[in-house]
């Protein structure tokens, strides 16, 4: 489970089934294989904010997903 999400309370499985998605797309927008669209994004956060029940916003899932994949980034470098 990343860091990030745990932090949170969340799983990117828990993500997934509440936007009716794959875990494995999910998997990918976080370590950077794949790029999410802005309707993703959107969609990521109302799920984030249903289950947290905090308000999510665009922003911080584009923000987010950004960290988390710098973060792995430097771990792979650093290796």
């Amino acid at each position: 489970m990343l860091q990030e999400l745990k932090e949170m309370g969340l799983s990117q499985a828990m993500i997934a089934r509440e936007m009716k998605t794959h875990r494995q797309t999910v998997n990918q927008w976080f370590m950077g294989n794949r790029v999410p669209t802005a309707r993703s994004i959107s969609k990521m956060a109302t799920a984030m904010s249903t289950l947290t029940g905090k308000k999510v916003v665009p922003a911080d899932v584009y923000n987010l997903i950004t960290t988390v994949v710098e973060r792995i980034e430097r771990e792979k470098e650093s290796i």
